[in-house]
């Protein structure tokens, strides 16, 4: 959810952004025409995700669950290929924090079995992450 708590919608332009955790690049995004309307607003974006620094992660500390305290730190606000610094540096100054569950993409890319069994909520027991019985 990315929040406007101003009265006028922000046209933000393509915004860049970095997902992190404790310092550590997870992904790039791109919100390609980010419009904010006063309130909270929901968008699709696109990202780059480094799934190798995700399962290092998990491996660390399993007891996570598959959910990571993502920091989401913008970088840049682009029209027409330029660089919109103003805009840049509003944005910069307003990093995010999320709990990013990555359990369901685990999973459906066949790396279920790195999320402790005990936190699964779907009843599923198996190393695999898929409700076959393996």
């Amino acid at each position: 959810m990315l929040p406007n708590p101003s009265v006028i919608t922000i046209d933000s332009g393509n915004v860049t952004a970095t997902m992190s955790v404790a310092g550590v690049p997870l992904a790039n995004i791109t919100m390609p025409n980010l419009s904010l309307r006063p309130g909270n607003n929901t968008y699709t974006f696109y990202s780059t995700t480094h799934i190798a620094q995700i399962v290092a992660m998990l491996k660390k500390g399993r007891s996570t669950c598959g959910k990571l305290p993502v920091d989401i730190t913008p970088d840049a606000s682009t029209f027409n290929g330029q660089k919109i610094e103003y805009m840049s540096k509003a944005l910069q100054a307003a990093p995010m924090k999320i709990d990013l569950d990555v359990g369901p993409v685990l999973k459906s890319i066949k790396l279920g079995f790195l999320l402790d069994p005990s936190c699964s909520d779907d009843g599923d027991d198996d190393v695999d992450g898929n409700d076959d019985g393996a």
